[in-house]
């Protein structure tokens, strides 16, 4: 079956999935294969719709049996990121997914928990907000019992965010200003201090609480000004957010 999924046009922008899957599966170098997987050889640009799903299912059925950790994992979270969107299986991706996290989260491995926090943001934005919770709230706690302020903040913000795209404004409040307080006292990371911020605004404006997320926006532009100038993407971007709060 010819499918299109890559910005290719006429006839060259058609193609069997299965003859992809041969050129992706025949590249030499680990990195080289999951890029052909992903991102059409031609046009460079990545495969959406059926042909993403049908690349990244074949890309996790390739290596779910790997002994490398990280390219399964990889190939996981690949497959169940197209597949966000959809009801469709996930050849148990998903579950081991959840598996490995889980595992992380015990072990303190920040980059299991990282993943863990990609994959819940994923998961509320496709509405499935019980999923989210139940993936982000543990690590949440345990980072607050252990004390740990980078995980604390990051894991703050997440709940925030899957608070907010759950429809859950009042309850994201006290986790957005928590991660914004924790990032900073104690986080010295330029971009996450910037981030929280701009997740702390979000909630206050929709909240209701416009005037004080109009405080922080002006704030960080007047940063943002002194540090990238007036026509930088940030900077453009922070003043966009302060002219839809004015209007």
């Amino acid at each position: 079956l010819l499918s299109q999924g890559c910005g290719c046009r006429g006839t060259s922008g058609f193609a069997h999935p299965e003859c992809l899957e041969k050129m992706a599966a025949s590249q030499t170098g680990l990195g080289e294969t999951f890029k052909r997987h992903g991102v059409c050889g031609t046009c460079e640009q990545q495969f959406t719709g059926v042909m993403q799903i049908v690349m990244f299912r074949n890309l996790w059925r390739s290596h779910r049996l790997s002994r490398n950790e990280d390219a399964r994992r990889n190939a996981a979270g690949c497959l169940t990121a197209a597949l966000h969107f959809i009801d469709d299986s996930s050849d148990g991706a998903l579950e081991y997914l959840r598996a490995e996290e889980l595992r992380g989260l015990r072990e303190s491995d920040p980059r299991y928990i990282l993943n863990l926090v990609d994959q819940a943001g994923a998961l509320a934005e496709s509405g499935r907000c019980d999923d989210a919770l139940e993936l982000v709230e543990p690590a949440y706690a345990k980072a607050k019992l252990r004390g740990d302020d980078g995980m604390l903040c990051v894991l703050a913000e997440r709940m925030a965010r899957v608070l907010l795209a759950c429809g859950r404004r009042e309850e994201a409040l006290p986790f957005a200003a928590e991660a914004v307080e924790t990032a900073e006292r104690s986080l010295h990371h330029v971009v996450q201090v910037r981030n929280t911020r701009a997740t702390y605004a979000q909630v206050l404006s929709a909240t209701g609480r416009r005037q004080e997320a109009r405080a922080i926006y002006q704030k960080e532009l007047e940063i943002l000004e002194r540090v990238y100038g007036p026509d930088h993407g940030h900077t453009t971007h922070v003043r966009t957010c302060i002219d839809k709060l004015s209007s």
